[in-house]
């Protein structure tokens, strides 16, 4: 198992600096993710690691030995990317091979690891189709093969299930992780799905215009987002600008239009303005303690089977947000309605310059 270190990793493609200073550290064993909007660098930054390019300035490093420009196939890494990259001329047995066959191994040992890698990803029997004849999920299980065959220090993933449909990629992501833990291979997946991201990790590093936001456990990310853009990125989330009342340690009250809101605040300070984020999906109709409520009118409530999408706008207040609630009773058009969401799910920040703006051009 390896580590990965990455120190003041900088990129420019002509005058537009990709990566501006990328410091990580990802664990020996570990499934790291890279996430983050597009545009933010995380594809470069994989291939950086991979030695597909190279760096303008900064150093990368597997355990203590220095990587930075040494070529892909010096460096003991094995890529998985984004179409898969399959020959089409060779069989998924040839598509296998190939990299050990570049590495000029005796034909029985190739023949060995090949069927241990087909036999991994369940794909017996299929040694002399193409891939042509394969569906998406058999070409992403060859890529796979292929990758994991030549026993890699490092195994990267440029969002290698993006091109298949939701089924499909639910399904193969649990088995992707399954595999990188039974094999113990350090493995960074790049990715721009919040919540694959969340579901495939031990830890994810969050990308913004080529700076890393912020990183941490899924579980910290999603619960406590110590930055204003993670909070709008990472999960269900919906927010409102309003002006701060009341700051009580950790927790600030928050007024949005009419609504007085309890969020847990992050620097934020009496009279100044605030941007309030919600975990929409974490709402109920009915008050509890610890909860936090904000009364509004419906605009469009869309039943979605467990839960119901209403869009409101809360009084006194000109935006519309959107809250999901589990109630099966889908509530008319101009009705006015409460949300209420326990304390921890409402996070209260500075206003930033930049982040609302981005956030709603994507």
């Amino acid at each position: 198992m390896t580590q990965v270190i990455i120190r003041d990793l900088r990129k420019k493609l002509g005058k537009n600096e990709i990566l501006k200073g990328i410091n990580l550290e990802i664990r020996s064993g570990e499934f790291f993710a890279i996430l983050g909007p597009s545009g933010s660098g995380k594809t470069t930054l994989l291939r950086l690691i991979a030695g597909f390019e190279v760096p303008d300035s900064g150093q990368i490093l597997f355990d203590d030995k220095d990587v930075t420009y040494l070529r892909p196939d010096e460096r003991g890494v094995a890529m998985v990317f984004q179409n898969w990259a399959l020959w089409p001329h060779m069989t998924v047995y040839e598509n296998v091979a190939y990299g050990l066959k570049i590495k000029k191994l005796p034909k029985e040992e190739i023949d060995k690891k090949v069927r241990w890698a087909l036999e991994l990803l369940g794909l017996e029997g299929m040694e002399n189709r193409y891939p042509h004849q394969l569906s998406g999920g058999q070409q992403q299980r060859v890529a796979l093969a292929r990758a994991l065959v030549v026993e890699p220090k490092v195994l990267l993933l440029d969002e290698p299930l993006s091109n298949l449909d939701a089924r499909l990629r639910l399904k193969l992501r649990g088995e992707i992780r399954k595999l990188q833990k039974e094999l113990g291979i350090t493995a960074i997946y790049v990715t721009h799905d919040q919540e694959e991201a969340l579901a495939i990790a031990d830890r994810l590093a969050l990308l913004r215009n080529g700076r890393i936001e912020e990183s941490g456990t899924p579980e910290e990310i999603y619960q406590n987002p110590k930055k204003l853009f993670t909070a709008i990125f990472i999960g269900k989330t919906s927010y409102a600008k309003g002006v701060v009342e009341e700051v009580d340690g950790d927790k600030a009250k928050v007024r949005v239009g009419e609504n007085l809101v309890e969020s847990v605040a992050h620097g934020v300070n009496k009279g100044e303005e605030a941007i309030v984020v919600f975990k929409a999906d974490m709402c109920k109709l009915t008050p509890k303690q610890g909860r936090t409520a904000i009364r509004g009118r419906v605009t469009v409530p869309m039943y979605m089977g467990a839960f119901v999408e209403v869009r409101m706008v809360p009084l006194g207040y000109k935006k519309e947000l959107t809250f999901y609630i589990p109630e099966q009773e889908v509530p008319p058009p101009g009705s006015e309605i409460t949300v209420y969401l326990p304390v921890k799910a409402v996070h209260s920040y500075p206003v930033e310059e930049g982040v609302i703006e981005e956030e709603e051009e994507e």
